[in-house]
């Protein structure tokens, strides 16, 4: 299987579950978009861009403080042999 088409795959694995988690957890983070996906070449990190639609308590750094629960939600979803480091980024 070609690089390219590994990013591809584990770039919309992440996307797909990354955005299933915000929906689960709208309570917490209120409407989220994900805006991108930015993998690094060397897949060892990945960057999330986000706009928060709805105000109130949607913090990037809440965001950033669940990237454990992030991450643990995304290999229930699929597996690899290694995930990515993950930081979200808030868009303007």
């Amino acid at each position: 299987m070609s690089s390219e088409i590994k990013r591809s795959q584990l770039t919309e694995c992440i996307s797909h579950s990354v955005a299933m988690y915000l929906s689960r957890n709208a309570d917490i983070f209120g409407l989220t978009l994900i805006l991108g996906i930015f993998l690094s070449d060397d897949m060892r990190e990945v960057k999330i861009l986000v706009k928060f639609l709805s105000t109130g308590g949607n913090s990037i750094e809440l965001l950033n403080s669940r990237k454990k629960d992030i991450s643990a939600f995304c290999n229930k979803n699929f597996s690899t042999k290694y995930l990515p480091r993950m930081k979200f980024i808030k868009a303007g």
